[in-house]
Protein backbone atom coordinates (compact mmCIF):
# COMPACT_ATOMS: atom_id res chain seq x y z
CA UNK A 1 0.00 0.00 0.00
CA UNK A 2 2.84 2.38 0.90
CA UNK A 3 4.55 1.74 -2.42
CA UNK A 4 1.40 2.41 -4.42
CA UNK A 5 0.87 5.61 -2.48
CA UNK A 6 4.52 6.58 -3.17
CA UNK A 7 4.06 6.01 -6.89
CA UNK A 8 0.86 8.06 -6.93
CA UNK A 9 2.57 10.86 -5.02
CA UNK A 10 5.52 10.78 -7.42
CA UNK A 11 3.19 11.02 -10.41
CA UNK A 12 1.28 13.87 -8.77
CA UNK A 13 4.56 15.74 -8.24
CA UNK A 14 5.59 15.19 -11.87
CA UNK A 15 2.32 16.64 -13.14
CA UNK A 16 2.52 19.55 -10.69
CA UNK A 17 6.02 20.50 -11.84
CA UNK A 18 5.02 20.22 -15.49
CA UNK A 19 2.31 22.85 -15.05
CA UNK A 20 4.75 25.56 -13.99
CA UNK A 21 7.42 24.47 -16.46
CA UNK A 22 5.22 25.06 -19.47
CA UNK A 23 3.28 28.08 -18.23
CA UNK A 24 3.64 31.26 -20.29
CA UNK A 25 5.44 34.24 -18.86
CA UNK A 26 3.22 37.18 -17.99
CA UNK A 27 3.14 39.96 -20.62
CA UNK A 28 5.52 42.76 -19.74
CA UNK A 29 3.58 45.88 -20.77
CA UNK A 30 4.70 48.76 -22.94
CA UNK A 31 7.19 50.26 -20.47
CA UNK A 32 9.45 47.42 -21.61
CA UNK A 33 8.73 48.00 -25.29
CA UNK A 34 11.50 47.37 -27.77
CA UNK A 35 12.00 49.53 -30.82
CA UNK A 36 13.96 48.18 -33.78
CA UNK A 37 15.66 51.01 -35.68
CA UNK A 38 16.75 50.83 -39.32
CA UNK A 39 19.30 53.45 -40.42
CA UNK A 40 19.30 54.46 -44.11
CA UNK A 41 21.49 57.61 -44.07
CA UNK A 42 24.20 55.92 -46.14
CA UNK A 43 21.77 55.09 -48.97
CA UNK A 44 21.06 51.51 -47.94
CA UNK A 45 19.47 49.67 -45.03
CA UNK A 46 21.42 48.98 -41.85
CA UNK A 47 23.45 45.80 -42.07
CA UNK A 48 21.95 44.92 -38.67
CA UNK A 49 18.94 46.72 -37.26
CA UNK A 50 19.50 48.24 -33.82
CA UNK A 51 17.12 47.28 -30.99
CA UNK A 52 16.66 49.83 -28.23
CA UNK A 53 14.48 49.95 -25.12
CA UNK A 54 12.32 52.93 -24.30
CA UNK A 55 13.11 55.33 -21.44
CA UNK A 56 11.47 54.99 -18.03
CA UNK A 57 8.66 57.34 -19.07
CA UNK A 58 7.94 55.06 -22.05
CA UNK A 59 9.25 57.46 -24.70
CA UNK A 60 12.06 57.21 -27.23
CA UNK A 61 13.84 60.09 -28.94
CA UNK A 62 15.10 59.45 -32.46
CA UNK A 63 17.46 61.63 -34.51
CA UNK A 64 18.28 60.94 -38.15
CA UNK A 65 21.86 60.23 -39.17
CA UNK A 66 23.94 62.69 -41.17
CA UNK A 67 23.52 62.20 -44.90
CA UNK A 68 23.83 63.96 -48.23
CA UNK A 69 20.67 62.18 -49.32
CA UNK A 70 17.24 63.82 -49.20
CA UNK A 71 15.55 63.21 -45.83
CA UNK A 72 11.97 62.07 -46.42
CA UNK A 73 10.98 61.45 -42.78
CA UNK A 74 10.41 58.46 -40.53
CA UNK A 75 8.52 55.23 -41.14
CA UNK A 76 6.86 53.49 -38.19
CA UNK A 77 5.81 49.85 -38.61
CA UNK A 78 4.28 47.08 -36.51
CA UNK A 79 6.20 44.34 -38.30
CA UNK A 80 9.60 44.39 -39.94
CA UNK A 81 8.87 47.13 -42.48
CA UNK A 82 5.78 45.54 -43.96
CA UNK A 83 2.80 46.98 -42.08
CA UNK A 84 2.54 50.65 -41.13
CA UNK A 85 1.80 51.41 -37.48
CA UNK A 86 -1.36 53.34 -36.67
CA UNK A 87 -0.94 56.60 -34.77
CA UNK A 88 -2.69 56.59 -31.34
CA UNK A 89 -3.21 52.81 -31.51
CA UNK A 90 0.35 51.50 -31.91
CA UNK A 91 2.29 54.62 -30.91
CA UNK A 92 1.87 58.30 -30.03
CA UNK A 93 4.01 61.25 -31.01
CA UNK A 94 5.34 63.17 -28.01
CA UNK A 95 7.22 65.80 -30.04
CA UNK A 96 8.66 66.58 -33.44
CA UNK A 97 11.52 69.07 -33.64
CA UNK A 98 13.81 70.38 -36.33
CA UNK A 99 17.55 69.71 -36.12
CA UNK A 100 17.95 73.25 -34.70
CA UNK A 101 15.81 72.24 -31.69
CA UNK A 102 12.88 74.41 -32.79
CA UNK A 103 9.48 72.72 -32.60
CA UNK A 104 8.32 71.48 -36.01
CA UNK A 105 4.84 72.48 -37.14
CA UNK A 106 2.51 69.84 -38.54
CA UNK A 107 1.34 70.88 -42.00
CA UNK A 108 4.33 73.21 -42.50
CA UNK A 109 7.38 71.11 -41.59
CA UNK A 110 5.89 67.62 -41.62
CA UNK A 111 2.75 65.58 -42.18
CA UNK A 112 1.60 62.18 -40.95
CA UNK A 113 0.56 59.77 -43.70
CA UNK A 114 0.05 55.99 -43.41
CA UNK A 115 2.40 55.37 -40.49
CA UNK A 116 5.00 57.78 -41.81
CA UNK A 117 6.07 61.14 -40.46
CA UNK A 118 7.01 62.83 -43.73
CA UNK A 119 9.29 65.86 -43.88
CA UNK A 120 7.67 68.46 -46.15
CA UNK A 121 10.83 70.49 -46.80
CA UNK A 122 13.40 67.65 -46.50
CA UNK A 123 14.60 69.09 -43.18
CA UNK A 124 15.89 66.56 -40.65
CA UNK A 125 13.23 65.84 -38.03
CA UNK A 126 13.94 64.62 -34.51
CA UNK A 127 10.98 62.70 -33.16
CA UNK A 128 10.02 61.49 -29.71
CA UNK A 129 7.48 58.67 -29.75
CA UNK A 130 5.79 56.47 -27.16
CA UNK A 131 5.14 52.87 -28.24
CA UNK A 132 1.72 51.54 -27.24
CA UNK A 133 2.56 47.98 -28.29
CA UNK A 134 5.39 45.67 -27.22
CA UNK A 135 7.52 46.10 -30.35
CA UNK A 136 7.76 48.77 -33.03
CA UNK A 137 9.97 49.03 -36.09
CA UNK A 138 11.15 52.54 -37.02
CA UNK A 139 13.17 53.49 -40.08
CA UNK A 140 14.79 56.66 -41.32
CA UNK A 141 13.56 57.43 -44.80
CA UNK A 142 16.48 58.79 -46.83
CA UNK A 143 16.47 58.97 -50.62
CA UNK A 144 14.65 56.15 -52.36
CA UNK A 145 15.77 53.36 -50.04
CA UNK A 146 13.30 50.47 -49.96
CA UNK A 147 12.94 49.82 -46.22
CA UNK A 148 14.10 46.37 -45.11
CA UNK A 149 14.94 45.50 -41.51
CA UNK A 150 17.96 43.21 -41.17
CA UNK A 151 17.17 41.68 -37.81
CA UNK A 152 19.79 39.42 -36.24
CA UNK A 153 18.76 35.94 -35.18
CA UNK A 154 17.61 35.91 -31.58
CA UNK A 155 20.06 34.49 -29.08
CA UNK A 156 18.34 31.80 -27.11
CA UNK A 157 18.99 31.84 -23.42
CA UNK A 158 18.88 28.97 -21.00
CA UNK A 159 15.71 28.82 -18.96
CA UNK A 160 16.84 27.69 -15.50
CA UNK A 161 13.30 27.14 -14.23
CA UNK A 162 12.47 24.68 -17.00
CA UNK A 163 15.81 22.91 -16.55
CA UNK A 164 15.23 22.54 -12.82
CA UNK A 165 11.72 21.20 -13.31
CA UNK A 166 12.90 18.69 -15.91
CA UNK A 167 15.72 17.54 -13.60
CA UNK A 168 13.32 17.12 -10.66
CA UNK A 169 10.85 15.27 -12.89
CA UNK A 170 13.61 12.86 -13.97
CA UNK A 171 14.60 12.24 -10.35
CA UNK A 172 10.97 11.59 -9.39
CA UNK A 173 10.43 9.30 -12.38
CA UNK A 174 13.64 7.42 -11.47
CA UNK A 175 12.39 6.96 -7.92
CA UNK A 176 9.01 5.78 -9.20
CA UNK A 177 10.70 3.30 -11.56
CA UNK A 178 12.80 1.95 -8.68
CA UNK A 179 9.70 1.47 -6.53
CA UNK A 180 7.86 -0.29 -9.37
CA UNK A 181 10.85 -2.54 -10.13
CA UNK A 182 11.23 -3.55 -6.49
CA UNK A 183 7.49 -4.18 -6.24
CA UNK A 184 7.64 -6.39 -9.33
CA UNK A 185 10.47 -8.43 -7.77
CA UNK A 186 8.36 -8.97 -4.65
CA UNK A 187 5.45 -10.27 -6.72
CA UNK A 188 7.70 -12.47 -8.87
CA UNK A 189 8.90 -14.48 -5.81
Amino acid sequence: MKKILSVLLALALVFTFAVSAFALNSPQGVENAKVVINRTANGSNSSVAETVAVKEDGSLELKPGDSKLKFNGWGVYTTDGKKEAVLNRDYTIVSVTLASGKAAVEGTDYKIVDGKIESLNNAALNITIKPLIAQLFVSELFGNVDVKFNIPSPVTGYDYQTGLVVALALVILGAAATVIASRKRVFDR
